[in-house]
């Protein structure tokens, strides 16, 4: 099994990354964003505040997070 460490590092290697945030009803919506890492142990998006990403996570904030 692979490291929660050794997976953020791999995310954190990349430029963008497929953020899942969950709508109203359940469903999944995926939506590239840019993404980096200042010190290896966390990942860091820059978004608008107002799109839907934002308000999704803001009323259900777990995500799912990919290469």
């Amino acid at each position: 099994m692979i490291a929660e460490a050794d997976r953020l590092a791999a995310l954190a290697g990349e430029k963008y990354i497929r953020l899942t945030t969950y709508r109203k009803d359940g469903t999944e919506a995926s939506t590239p964003v840019w993404v980096v890492s200042d010190d290896g142990r966390r990942l860091l998006v820059w978004t608008g505040a107002g799109t839907w990403k934002v308000r999704r996570i803001r009323r259900d904030p777990r995500v799912r997070v990919a290469a």
